[in-house]
C-alpha cells in the first residue's frame, strides 16, 4: 500500500465519519423535535381536560 491510497482512505475515512455524524445527528434532531411536539400535544390535551372537568365540578 502506497502513501497516496493511505492518505484517500483516510480522507475517505474522515468524509465518511462526517456525514454519518451529520446524518445521526438530523435523525436524533428530527426525532426529538417530533417527540417535543408530541409531549407538548398530550399535556396541552391533559391540561385541557383537567380544566374541563374542574369547571364542570363547580
Amino acid at each position: 500500500m502506497n502513501i497516496l491510497g493511505l492518505l484517500v482512505l483516510q480522507n475517505l475515512g474522515f468524509y465518511l465519519g462526517d456525514n454519518i455524524r451529520l446524518y445521526i445527528q438530523l435523525q436524533a434532531n428530527a426525532i426529538l423535535a417530533k417527540t417535543r411536539c408530541y409531549t407538548m400535544s398530550l399535556i396541552y390535551i391533559y391540561y385541557r381536560d383537567d380544566n374541563k372537568s374542574h369547571s364542570e365540578g363547580h
